[in-house]
């Protein structure tokens, strides 16, 4: 289990809003590729994101995985410029008036009894885009996630809307 998206959320309430978890680990084993791209995937939306290791772990920067992770790593990367200014500007307001950009969903549905069940697997980044990663070893290609009620817009497809208030089978291949 990656316990990065409650670290981060838990920063994130205590005031420290520039904060993230290391993408690939930081000590211990080598990680294998698919799970790593994943984590690069989520390190997307971290107020501060690294591959970084320490000196007696395999290296895990992206040019180290193989075909089709490193792509997957590359566009991640290049996704992360899209919400710069999102990031950047929900945390010039969180300098100026308190707050977070990394936040459990109950904070914007307190009384949407769903949103407390997997709390620790989804997030509102910037206040805005909420995020649902896929962080274990699995071959699924959909990934069942949560939407509280309204109309939700796609970033993969911005043409379609997700109605909120049920899961949705999402595609993640």
């Amino acid at each position: 289990m990656n316990y990065s998206v409650a670290g981060i959320m838990n920063f994130n309430m205590f005031g420290i809003s520039h904060v993230g978890a290391d993408i690939c680990g930081f000590f211990g084993n080598e990680t294998n590729d698919p799970l790593c791209a994943k984590w690069a995937q989520l390190g997307t939306f971290y107020p501060f994101a690294r591959f970084h290791y320490d000196i007696h772990s395999p290296p895990n920067e992206p040019y180290h995985m193989a075909e089709p992770y490193f792509s997957i790593a590359k566009r991640t990367m290049l996704d992360r410029y899209q919400y710069l200014r999102a990031l950047y500007t929900c945390m010039f307001e969180v300098s100026k008036n308190g707050g977070s950009c990394f936040d459990p969903l109950l904070y914007y549905f307190p009384t949407d009894d769903n949103v407390y069940h997997e709390i620790e697997q989804t997030f509102l980044f910037a206040g805005a885009i909420k995020v649902t990663p896929s962080l274990t070893e699995t071959t699924d290609t959909t990934l069942n996630a949560y939407f509280p009620s309204g109309t939700w817009a796609s970033l993969s497809d911005l043409g379609s809307n997700v109605q909120g208030g049920q899961k949705h089978a999402l595609d993640i291949s």
